[in-house]
């Protein structure tokens, strides 16, 4: 038995031997880094292209301004659909981040807007300075740094209102798989929450081949070793509820897909 694609995000889903699986590795379908400067600050940005099935993604271009300096810009959100078609809606997230500024600002414990803990298990051998999370105004989307003398991680978490009714089916649960795209490493999935703005898509990307985030990596411990050379490959890894409540989500995704929303960032 298996049944047909409808739901957006996890594009189609089956039955396999451990039961229903939501391939939430498939929200990006292809992905791009760059570095660049701008007023000789070093900058990333990542180009996400999202297949989203049934549900169309709105549009939106965010500058998010520094929480020190209003006046500087210091990330930039960007959602541009693609042309809607009866079965297969894309679209692209670019996520720009200004890697030299970010890094001066306070760390925290930063969470998923489900205030699940982010993903990401790091290696023993990673030295992790600290996670400074950027709001993106009052949408409930959040763009993570994690940066440290050989690691940096950029994160988006975008949560939706549209998908406010799956998050009730199992609040609390995350859903994330790696994914590679050439050179490209990630961690690509969904998050679940009980209220709303507190739904939606999550994407961590390893950035220990961009050129940016080895410029502005903190000095490393071996002080004759370059930065570039310290950072290292994140390994993500797989996480998922039991399941029992993955069966349940499925069912409110569907649900809400039969009812072909918009994903909007409001």
């Amino acid at each position: 038995m298996k049944m047909k694609t409808v739901f957006s995000i996890a594009l189609f889903t089956g039955l396999s031997a451990c039961g229903y699986r939501i391939p939430v590795e498939s929200v990006v379908s292809r992905a791009n880094l760059t570095s660049y400067q701008q007023n000789n600050d070093n900058w990333i940005s990542a180009q996400l292209t999202l297949k989203t099935s049934t549900f169309q993604l709105s549009g939106i271009n965010l500058p998010i301004t520094s929480p020190t300096d209003s006046t500087k810009t210091l990330a930039q959100l960007t959602i541009a659909p693609s042309l809607p078609s009866a079965a297969n809606n894309s679209g692209t997230v670019t996520v720009a981040l200004d890697l030299t500024n970010v890094i001066k600002l306070p760390t925290t414990h930063a969470l998923l807007p489900n205030n699940a803990p982010l993903p990401i298990t790091l290696p023993e051998n990673a030295t992790l300075t600290g996670v400074v999370a950027v709001p993106v105004e009052a949408t409930g989307a959040t763009i993570y740094y994690m940066f440290g003398s050989n690691l940096s991680v950029l994160g988006i978490a975008i949560p939706f209102a549209a998908l406010d009714t799956a998050g009730l089916s199992a609040p609390g649960a995350n859903i994330f798989a790696p994914a590679t795209f050439g050179q490209v490493s990630m961690l690509a999935g969904m998050f679940f929450g009980s209220t709303s703005k507190t739904t939606g898509i999550g994407v961590f990307i390893d950035l220990s081949t961009s050129a940016a985030a080895a410029a502005t990596a903190p000095a490393p411990t071996n002080p004759t070793a370059s930065a570039a050379s310290q950072l290292i490959r994140i390994p993500f890894t797989e996480s998922r509820p039991r399941s029992k409540k993955e069966r349940l989500i499925l069912k409110s995704l569907l649900d809400i897909a039969g009812k072909k929303p918009i994903l909007k960032v409001e």
